[in-house]
């Protein structure tokens, strides 16, 4: 008996022992052993039962030829006793006849030969009750009697009755016989005499001793029901007897039977009960060539193919463990800050989840690379603002200085140069400096807004989440042993944390992009307003140093280089703003690279950006603070 199983794309052939023993019963198939042993069972209890019917319809049938016996030899007693009866009074006719003056010769003959024929039927009916019918020539009927335990006494009473019978025939049958002679000699007084003193005498002994065997039948028929009841008892103790034996007979086949199948049924649980106890060295042993038999061989057979089976798993886990341990070497050197790492891949379960680990990597390494040029961007955008406010800067202060050298000549009024329609041209030209610096002034609200600072908070935890994910999947070993992980849910949480990893890595680049479009567009705006600015400060300085300023735009010039002013110095704050931001990526980045997790969920919080707000200390640009002093004592 074989069986085919596939494992792990191989097939596994399992054959059952053939070594196997026993004797004829058990090498018997169950249902056929089962049918014999219901055979039996049957056939014995049927035997008893007609057994015991046998018996008892023998009984019966004896009782009922006793019975017969009885009535057959009443009837021929009965018979007899008649016989005598018409003997006397045939004998006394013929006595009568004789006795008469002229008897008739013919009608003498006939009742001499009546009478002979009469003695000679009672002869014969009297010898063959004593040659036949008498209990010691029966021995089954003497059987039936000797249940009661009088069998005896009751044979010897009939033959003491049956030989007084045959006694008193006999003197009487003499007595008939010697007047039958005198009938002959026609002596009639003596035939009267003897008739009268001896054949009568003799006839009455002769019916008395039959009538006593005829009592005598009677009561024993007495004794046959006696023997009847006791054989009835009998047979009830032989029936519970023989039921008790077949009863017997037929719980040992069935024990025999049972013996067969439970005792290997019992080893065969045992067996199973041990390897459930991690016994895989027990085996059943085979014995016969039975249903059971082949099962306990195919048990052991399935035995062979699971030890080859956890030997083949235990190779794999082997394998499995020490590529997963090289995995996680090399996710301990991407948890360090080296994102130059490449694990090995190849074609199990663990290469697949390295393949994974590789891509989750260089996403992650392609989006450090966009955060860092993103920071150096800018880091070049806010020194790029730092340096044009510097400039911008320089001419206010050349404008105050001309302004101040101005109105500061001793004994000289300050005289209209040009027309009406000069100053009115001034006049709108500053006044149109003025909205652009407020529109200026309102798109740099708009970059160092606080939705800006959110998104790079947020993308600085983002950042902190993938450090945590790394540590995590760092630690997954130690994890797995402490919890006594296995093969498959030990990928399935790597799988896990890789995709977390993956999608932090989407999400930080989605919030870098949005930033730095954000950031990108309002800086283009600044640097579009600034130069318009620029241009018309130049304008206005040329047309200042062309002639002296009207009295009247003395104050908007005031006001407007008041705004100038604060629109520098709100410049100058965001662009150290945005250089603290860059510097806070760029810190960022080094401790993701180089600190661990705990180090990196102590990333300083960004502060919240106002324009009244000062410089950051850790910050000097060249030059700033002279020329934010100068302005300061307009």
């Amino acid at each position: 008996m074989s069986n085919n199983q596939v494992y792990n794309g191989n097939q596994l052939r399992i054959r059952s022992s053939r070594n196997r023993g026993g004797s004829l019963l058990i090498d018997l198939p169950i249902g056929t052993r089962l049918t014999l042993g219901f055979l039996a069972a049957a056939l014995i209890a049927s035997m008893v039962a007609g057994i015991i019917g046998l018996q008892r319809s023998q009984s019966l049938s004896q009782q009922s030829e006793f019975y017969r016996s009885i009535l057959t030899t009443n009837t021929s007693l009965n018979t007899g006793t008649q016989y005598l009866q018409l003997i006397k009074t045939e004998s006394q006719t013929i006595l009568d006849l004789i006795q008469t003056p002229n008897p008739s010769v013919e009608t003498l003959k006939a009742d001499k030969t009546a009478l002979q024929d009469l003695i000679q039927r009672y002869d014969n009916l009297l010898n063959g009750y004593i040659s036949k019918d008498v209990l010691s020539k029966h021995q089954e009927q003497k059987n039936i009697l000797a249940i009661t335990g009088q069998a005896d006494t009751i044979t010897h009473q009939q033959d003491i009755l049956a030989g007084s019978a045959k006694r008193t025939w006999q003197t009487h049958k003499n007595s008939l016989i010697e007047v039958m002679r005198y009938f002959d000699n026609n002596d009639v007084t003596r035939a009267k005499n003897l008739q009268k003193v001896q054949v009568e005498l003799t006839n009455s002994d002769a019916a008395s001793a039959i009538r006593a065997l005829i009592q005598y039948n009677s009561r024993l028929t007495d004794s046959i029901q006696a023997a009847e009841s006791i054989q009835s008892q009998n047979q009830i103790i032989t029936t519970i007897i023989g039921s008790i034996i077949a009863f017997i007979v037929i719980v040992i086949i069935g024990l025999v039977i049972s013996g067969t199948i439970v005792r290997r049924l019992q080893q065969l649980r045992q067996v199973t009960q041990a390897v459930e106890q991690g016994q895989l060295d027990r085996r059943v042993n085979v014995i016969g060539r039975d249903e059971i038999a082949d099962v306990s061989g195919s048990v052991n057979a399935m035995l062979e193919a699971i030890v080859g089976l956890l030997d083949e798993t235990r190779n794999q886990r082997d394998a499995l463990t020490n590529a997963a341990e090289h995995l996680f070497s090399d996710m301990r050197v991407v948890s360090a800050g080296d994102l130059r790492i490449n694990a090995p891949v190849s074609n199990d379960p663990i290469g697949m989840l390295a393949n994974a680990f590789n891509f989750t990597v260089g996403r992650f390494r392609r989006f450090l690379q966009r955060t860092k040029t993103t920071a150096e961007q800018l880091d070049v955008i806010a020194r790029q603002q730092v340096e044009r406010s510097e400039s911008f800067t320089q001419s206010l202060l050349l404008v105050k200085t001309n302004h101040k050298s101005t109105s500061t000549l001793p004994g000289k009024d300050v005289e209209v140069v040009s027309g009406s329609g000069a100053s009115f041209k001034a006049d709108n030209q500053q006044t149109a400096l003025l909205n652009q610096l407020s529109q200026t002034r309102e798109l740099i609200q708009q970059v160092a807004n606080e939705e800006i600072v959110q998104r790079l908070r947020s993308t600085l935890r983002l950042a902190e989440q993938a450090t945590n994910t790394i540590d995590r999947l760092t630690n997954l070993p130690q994890t797995a042993s402490a919890l006594n992980m296995g093969p498959d849910e030990l990928r399935t949480h790597f799988q896990e944390d890789l995709r977390t990893l993956s999608n932090l890595n989407q999400r930080i680049a989605r919030e870098m992009q949005t930033s730095q479009k954000s950031s990108a567009r309002g800086f283009q705006e600044i640097e579009k307003e600034m130069a318009q600015i620029m241009n018309k400060a130049q304008l206005l300085k040329t047309q200042n140093s062309d002639g002296s300023i009207p009295r009247a735009n003395t104050e908007a010039l005031q006001e407007m280089i008041k705004h100038s002013t604060q629109f520098a110095n709100d410049v100058h704050a965001m662009a150290r703003q945005v250089n603290h931001l860059a510097q806070e990526v760029r810190t960022g980045i080094v401790n993701f690279q180089l600190d661990t997790v705990d180090s990196g969920g102590n990333l300083p919080a960004l502060s919240q950006p106002t324009f009244a707000q000062s410089s950051p200390s850790n910050v000097q640009l060249p030059g700033r603070n002279k020329t934010m002093n100068l302005l300061e004592t307009y």
